[in-house]
């Protein structure tokens, strides 16, 4: 039986390596994002590889887009084993504590927490049937606030606390609800292109190292609360 992971954010850095990786291990891959010339791109690239992938477009700002991009997965597809959800907000509307406002916190609400709230309870009873699971990245800001983002800590801090309760609830149903905390700049990527000068003490990783952290905490049912990369004990 062929497994299906949908990847919501998928980008040439993370989305695509998780792609790759899951692929390696039998998975057929839907692919949602904006820039449809660029997903047909991945699903080309992946297909070279010998991962049978599939383009869907959608806006992650609006949950409703991404709710029907979900339909169409399931009604072209079929069920859902892996739901992963992997976008970090609009770098425009990034702001400093005393700059929070409404103005700038409800996009990124809307993108990191209302988004993948609703497609996680859509897809839920594909999950359940299928013991499948949902996959959550989102930024260190969401373990240690973060000046220099802190309406982006704000939301992936809701959306680390769902993933975490959700956990808890569907555990014993034989799904698994994770999260990884990506305490880095993920190599060439618009955060780390636009915030490495202002935050030079903050390390770069590859998203394929990310990519197997995600596969092993999933494939094993390791703790939730995933963190990459690992602190060094001192």
């Amino acid at each position: 039986m062929t497994k299906l992971l949908t990847i919501f954010g998928a980008g040439p850095g993370l989305g695509l390596s998780v792609a790759h990786r899951f692929g390696r291990e039998g998975y057929e891959v839907a692919l949602v994002a904006r820039n449809e010339q660029r997903l047909l791109e991945h699903v080309r690239t992946l297909g070279s590889a010998g991962v049978k992938a599939h383009a869907f477009t959608a806006d992650l700002t609006d949950p409703a887009s991404a709710l029907g991009a979900l339909t169409t997965i399931q009604r072209t597809l079929g069920k859902v084993d892996v739901l992963f959800y992997s976008a970090t907000g609009a770098l425009e509307h990034v702001a400093r504590p005393a700059d929070v406002s409404l103005d700038n916190l409800r996009p990124l609400l809307d993108q990191i927490v209302l988004t993948p709230v609703a497609l996680t309870h859509q897809a839920l009873p594909d999950l359940v049937e299928r013991g499948g699971g949902a996959l959550f990245s989102y930024g260190g800001s969401a373990l240690v606030p973060t000046p220099e983002m802190a309406n982006v800590g704000i939301s992936m801090s809701a959306l680390r606390y769902h993933a975490l309760a959700l956990h808890r609830e569907l555990a014993p149903r034989g799904v698994y609800v994770g999260g990884l905390a990506i305490t880095a700049f993920i190599e060439n990527t618009p955060a780390a292109l636009a915030l490495a000068s202002a935050m030079p003490n903050v390390p770069v990783v590859s998203p394929d190292s990310l990519a197997e952290s995600l596969w092993t905490q999933f494939a094993e049912r390791l703790d939730p609360d995933g963190i990459a990369p690992r602190p060094i004990a001192g």
